[in-house]
């Protein structure tokens, strides 16, 4: 079996678009990503620091998040700081 290795990939802050609720506009940041000639979506959804269960931050992305957690069911994800707020990275592709 061949190992596959991860390569880094740093997005700066300033590239985030702010797309939370009007209450919390920090709450979701968008971004675009091409990789291999393909686009992709990136999101961040800002989650509660201390909660006991992660949750997302604003409750507009509720659904999203519920969809999110389906996916992968087995704990909390990893989290990246953003200008000081804690965020799980989604990517997603463009649609044809």
């Amino acid at each position: 079996m061949q190992k596959h290795e991860a390569f880094d990939v740093t997005v700066d802050p300033e590239v985030w678009e702010q797309t939370g609720s009007e209450n919390d506009p920090r709450s979701r940041l968008l971004t675009s990503a091409l990789i291999n000639g393909r686009y992709f979506h990136m999101e961040a959804y800002a989650v509660e620091p201390n909660a006991s269960e992660q949750r997302v931050a604003d409750p507009l992305f509720e659904d999203e998040w519920r969809g999110l957690c389906l996916l992968e069911p087995d704990g909390a994800f990893q989290t990246q700081a953003i200008d000081g707020r804690e965020y799980v990275i989604v990517l997603r592709p463009f649609c044809e």
